[in-house]
Formats: structure tokens, sequence, C-alpha cells
């Protein structure tokens, strides 16, 4: 009991320390703006902070595929107003923070008369069909999996998402769709919706043989609703509603000593649950952003007050912190936090899966798990857990940073500090690593990961 107490309040304390830095961000705001603003502004003019401008005229520049009035709408300046530079300077990341443009700039331009100005926004756009998912890998056994997903970014040349992802594997397959419209009615409504479908095998091996000597099959078949609302610049409220249908059989199964996971019903079951977010994000980009935060805190909850035959709370942070160092060079910072608690089962794909988080380490024995679909083996350390909490440390060189199709592209290396376990499980503190090549190109970001590479291999 006392071990269970003192994961409880630690993982307390977690959360409290990134409410606490969330605040210390937001009062350092304007110091991360005004750094963001000045790498935006390429040519020899510079906003003037003293005299009132007044503006007469916003233009945009450089958009082929994306509406005009899509831009305007992310906009939190407005002609007639006077220039008021940190919403230029929101204005700016808000439009980086779509998406769709890899460059935004900003410029003034003399007005017809004096006291008014022209602003002009010039963004470069991205293409906007991606691969945003690519799966391949082999698991201990040498069984070969694979898949990936493509999205369009700029449906209808509106700013809608629209994605779809799928993976193979030997008696595994999983599959995704999801869609969202960032301005459902309004600019600072945001809809979704998304689907899941899931043919699933938890198996566990003989050591020396790998023959397999346990095997749970399940299904889940589902979707998820999302409403959400833009509060500011920077700030994201969502709540979203999930409904699985659920079916699982224990095929094969050990007379003692089991490691197949319980926390699903055998048979049919329905997991509903509502989860309640809220999104900070003051990032000048997407891929490897050079400053701002992005904080994440979530509440998930089960009940059969929504027809869920599964009954649980499910709590998780996640704070990422960007800096620019001389050279251009990237250190980015991230910590993440999470706990489960369960009046009767959470299904155990919804739990903590230490492989999602962690890089390559020797004790690890363990892939990341694509569109949630397990195809390493578990054993009885590599399992779903109730308990995470991670911290992680990145730098990032650049190579390059212009080019038509690729982009960007870092050199990068990182440490991460990951204990997943139960609520009674003793504290540890595994030590993993990463090092790659991190690529932005046209059709989608890359990550070329050694961690990843060594995972498959050993």
């Amino acid at each position: 009991m006392h071990e269970n107490h003192l994961i409880r309040y630690f993982v307390l304390v977690f959360l409290l320390l990134t409410l606490f830095i969330t605040q210390t961000m937001a009062q350092q705001l304007n110091l991360t703006t005004t750094q963001s603003v000045k790498e935006a502004e390429q040519d020899d003019q510079r906003f003037n902070q003293i005299l009132p401008y007044i503006l007469e005229r916003i233009d945009i520049k450089g958009n082929h595929n994306t509406e005009d009035e899509f831009i305007r709408r992310k906009l939190d300046v407005r002609m007639g107003e006077l220039l008021n530079e940190e919403k230029v300077i929101i204005s700016r990341l808000k439009l980086l923070n779509t998406g769709l443009f890899k460059s935004v700039n900003t410029s003034l331009k003399k007005g017809s008369e004096k006291g008014k100005v022209i602003l002009v926004f010039q963004v470069e756009e991205r293409g906007d069909i991606i691969v945003n998912d690519l799966f391949l890998g082999l698991n201990r056994r040498r069984d070969l999996f694979g898949g990936g997903g493509l999205a369009t970014t700029n449906f209808l040349s509106k700013g809608l998402y629209l994605s779809a992802s799928m993976v193979f594997g030997k008696s595994q397959q999983g599959y995704r769709l999801q869609f969202m419209d960032p301005e459902f009615t309004s600019n600072n409504l945001i809809f979704g919706l998304g689907l899941v479908y899931n043919n699933a095998v938890e198996l566990a091996f003989e050591d020396i043989s790998l023959a397999e000597v346990e095997r749970l099959e399940y299904r889940r078949l589902g979707g998820l609703l999302s409403l959400g609302f833009r509060a500011g610049g920077f700030h994201r409220f969502y709540t979203d509603y999930r409904l699985e249908g659920l079916e699982s059989h224990i095929k094969k199964k050990r007379t003692s000593g089991s490691v197949l996971p319980n926390d699903i019903y055998p048979g049919k079951s329905y997991l509903s649950t509502i989860t309640f977010t809220y999104q900070r994000d003051s990032r000048n980009g997407q891929f490897l952003p050079s400053s701002g935060s992005r904080l994440n805190l979530s509440i998930e909850l089960g009940t059969k007050l929504v027809a869920s035959d599964y009954d649980f709370s499910k709590y998780f942070a996640s704070f990422e912190k960007y800096y620019t160092v001389s050279h251009n060079h990237i250190i980015t910072l991230r910590a993440l936090g999470g706990l489960v608690q369960a009046q009767n089962k959470c299904p155990f794909f919804n739990k903590f899966f230490r492989g999602d988080y962690a890089f390559f380490s020797l004790d690890k024995y363990s892939l990341p798990r694509s569109l949630e679909l397990n195809f390493t083996e578990v054993t009885d350390t590599i399992r779903y857990d109730d308990v995470l909490i991670s911290g992680r440390m990145g730098y990032a060189v650049p190579l390059w940073l212009k080019g038509r199709y690729f982009y960007k592209g870092y050199a990068y290396g990182a440490v991460d500090v990951t204990h997943t376990g139960g609520v009674n499980d003793p504290f540890t503190i595994p030590l993993s690593f990463d090092i790659g090549l991190k690529m932005d190109t046209y059709i989608g970001v890359f990550t070329i990961s050694t961690s990843y590479i060594l995972d498959t291999i050993f």
C-alpha cells in the first residue's frame, strides 16, 4: 500500500509541475513570439511599434491551392484596425500551425495616405497530399509487418483534413479513417470524425524455440466524434465521444504463469468513453519547431452512464518545449505523465505500452505499436501498464534548410527515460537513446531512426 500511495503522489506532483511550467510559459509568451516574428521578416521593412498605423488592406500572396477566405479567417488582424504587432505574430503562428504552409512571412507597404499601411502575408504552400504513416518491421520470430497512410491536409482547398491508414501482419490487420474540419460553422469551432477497425492478436512465445504458447484474439470496430473550440490564439478545448464494439477469445493459455492481458471481457463487450482535452500550442511550426511549446492535458472517462461495459478513468499530460541555439541548432524537451484507474476493467490496448514511448534499450524487447497493434510478443515485462512517467531531451543539427522537394533535413540525437508499471510496482528509470535523420519533404515528414532499426534486429 505504501508503494501504491508513493506512485500516485509522484504522478500528482508531475502533473502539478506541468501546470506550473505552463503558467511560466504563458508569462514568457511575448518573448517567444517576438523571436518567431524576427525569423519571419526577411526584408528590410520592420513593424513600427510607436506610430499608430491603420491597416488599410491585408494582402495574401503565394497561395495557389488554398482559398484566400480560409487564410483570412485564421488572421487576428482586420482592415481598419490599428496595427498591432502581437496580433500579427499570433496570426502568423496560427497559419504555420495549420500544417499547410512551409513558410509564412510578413511585411508592410505604404498605404494610399500618411498613417495607413498595407500588411502582406507571403505564404509558401506545402504539398497537400502527404504520407502520414509508414510502418515496416520484423518481430522476434521474423514475421514481417508493414503498412502506411495517406492524407490530404487541404481537401477541397478549404483546409479540411482527410486521412486513411492501414497496416498488415501475420494474423493482424488495422485500419483508420479520419476527417477534421478546423473551421466547422465558424472560425473557432472544430469538428472531427474517426473510424477504427483492428483484427488483432496478443501472443506469448516459448523463450528458446519461439513456439507459440499463448494466444488472445480480439477485434475492435468503432468510431470517434470530436467537437472543439479555440479560445485565443493558442488555446483549444476538445470533447470526444468514443464508441467501440469489442470481441475477444483466448485460443491458447498456459495452465500457470500466464502473461496474456486479462483486461478485456471474453466474448462481446462495448467500450464507450468521453474525453476532455485542453491543448495550448505556441510552436512556430509542426516539423522541429525552433521556438514555442505545446501542452496537452486530457481525462478519459469510461462509465456505465454512457453504456460502457468498462468503468475507468485515464489521465494524461504531455509538455514539449523547443529552443534554438547557435547555428540554428534545436534543443527539444519533452515530459509525459499518465495514470489509469479502473473500477472494474480498462481494455489493455487503452493503457500505456512502453514500446510506444521509449527508444532502443537492451532490456526493452518491443517495437512501438502500429495503429495500436502489437506485433511483438507479450511477456511479464512487455505488457500494458497503468502508470507512465517519461522525460526526453533531443538535439538536432541542420543539414539543409531549403529545398524544393526536400524542405529541411536534420541530424538528431535524443535520450529518454521512461517508466511504465503498475501502481504497486517499484519505480525504475530505464535509459534509452536514438540517433538518426529527420526530413521535412513535399510528401510529408520522414524519420530514419537507428533506435527502430536496433529494436527490429534485437
